[in-house]
């Protein structure tokens, strides 16, 4: 039988198709799902299975946005949740500078307008880039649930990114910056520089994922986090993030590392920032902390490690994704070269 229910303020119909469970959002209005709810149980009295639905009819932005988020808090983590929600505020910005109202009426044409719309906000290739894949999937959604025929941003081209190497920092810079750094913050750079975790994830970390007898942290989905592939690995633990972890191990905190006072977890901002100010004045180059994890990798391949070892820690599903760092391989690159010589 189908039926309707809410969740994060936002109605849903729960029915089944061709003995498929399906639940679609509606809207926040409980009237309107209501209605959908009455038209779902005509069209199983009448054909005993549900009609295809129209499509081509007014899909209005705010509807578009409200339900594809609702679809992307039941399907996604709240990492990814938080990113979605800053890229349909930039296609809400976008659609309302072009009074485009009616979200069935986009064409291939408002996918270019978008990213110079895009680019004259200043957001760089590579994120203009992944927006149009995410608002991409928003119009599939819509044209599974049968509220647009197509998707009018299919084979849309995207912007060519430029690679650049990333950020990596020396063992000096790292011990020069830890130095002007509040304890709390400095255990995290030194944990996240020896480990190759991302900030989420040690953000996430409790000790039930930590084990200091077998000298490693496992990374999992659990509870309040789900990690960035959904997929668990394990990272082994150098002598120096072991250091770091005992010690703290000893303040009975829940949490491997939180900042004192702080509500709850640690907060990128706060890192971020003390982090990115010690740079400056110590005059070194801009960096971030999602470096850190570059940093770790470049250690890694250059103290001879293979790319697969690298890849298997740093929790990457894609080699390709790895493949970045091979760079840091001169001398395994130059052993292969020599073989010509012979």
């Amino acid at each position: 039988m189908p039926r309707i229910y809410k969740r994060n303020r936002v109605w849903y119909v729960d029915y089944v198709d061709d003995g498929r469970r399906v639940r679609e959002a509606v809207s926040e209005s409980k009237a309107e799902a209501l209605l959908e709810l009455r038209e779902r149980e005509a069209e199983r009295i009448v054909h005993g299975r549900r009609r295809p639905r129209r499509s081509g009819g007014m899909l209005k932005l705010s509807e578009f946005i409200t339900s594809y988020l609702a679809y992307v808090d039941l399907n996604c983590s709240p990492a990814s949740v938080k990113r979605y929600r800053g890229m349909m505020s930039n296609l809400r910005g976008f659609c309302e500078a072009e009074q485009i109202g009616d979200m069935g009426k986009f064409g291939a044409r408002h996918a270019e307008m978008f990213k110079l719309f895009r680019t004259k906000d200043g957001a760089a290739p590579r994120t203009i880039n992944s927006e149009l894949v995410i608002i991409g999937s928003a119009f599939n959604y819509f044209v599974s649930m049968r509220r647009l025929r197509e998707n009018p941003w299919q084979g849309c081209r995207k912007l060519r990114v430029v690679e650049r190497d990333p950020r990596v920092y020396s063992r000096d810079e790292i011990a020069r910056v830890c130095a002007r750094l509040p304890g709390w913050a400095s255990d995290a750079v030194i944990v996240l520089v020896y480990t190759g975790l991302r900030f989420d994830e040690l953000r996430n970390l409790r000790w039930a994922g930590v084990n200091l007898k077998s000298k490693f942290i496992r990374i999992a989905s659990r509870e309040g986090f789900t990690t960035k592939t959904g997929e668990a690995w394990t990272v082994p633990l150098p002598k120096a993030a072991m250091a770091v972890l005992k010690r703290r191990k000893k303040l009975g905190d829940e949490w491997v590392v939180r900042q004192p006072g702080g509500r709850g977890r640690m907060h990128d901002k706060s890192l971020r920032d003390l982090f990115q100010g010690v740079l400056k004045a110590l005059g070194l180059e801009h960096g971030t902390i999602h470096d850190l994890r570059h940093t770790y990798a470049s250690w890694m391949i250059a103290a001879g490690a293979p790319l697969d070892s690298v890849q298997a820690i740093l929790g990457h599903r894609d080699y390709r994704t790895t493949q970045r760092y091979r760079h840091f391989q001169p001398d395994y690159l130059q052993e292969h070269a020599r073989r010509l010589d012979d």
